[in-house]
């Protein structure tokens, strides 16, 4: 598989790039909003037979948590772990321009991606691959 990668490193490169700094499409994140949404109700459900092996504290915290708030955490979390992929082809495929791109993010104390700039970043740092 990397083989594949590194072969159409050319044009695989800008689509992760874009991908790193685009996100999802409009639709992905549909699907998600949708099926998160649908994933509150059953935890709601859940919530309200107090069968889910749960303290009273941690059923009240559970029970605090807003639908809004249920999907936006979810959304976010699917976009950085899209976000994190294209890093890790990244880490397959990057130039110099991508290094430079993952420096930033590897620098960023605060990014969620830090740690999987760095490991991209520290394989593109590795050893020469055939076709470099």
């Amino acid at each position: 598989m990397e083989s594949e990668l590194i072969r159409f490193r050319a044009e695989l490169e800008p689509f992760f790039l874009a991908a790193l700094t685009q996100g999802p499409d409009q639709r992905l994140v549909s699907e998600v909003d949708q099926t998160a949404g649908r994933r509150f109700d059953q935890r709601q459900e859940l919530l309200k037979r107090r069968t889910s092996g749960l303290s009273e504290s941690d059923l009240e915290l559970a029970r605090k948590l807003t639908r809004n708030q249920f999907i936006a955490q979810e959304k976010e979390a699917f976009v950085t772990r899209y976000k994190s992929q294209a890093i890790a082809g990244l880490g397959v495929v990057g130039g110099d321009k991508t290094k430079a791109v993952l420096a930033g993010i590897a620098g960023d104390q605060k990014s969620p991606l830090r740690g999987s700039a760095q490991e991209a970043l520290k394989r593109l740092q590795g050893p020469r691959r055939p076709g470099q």
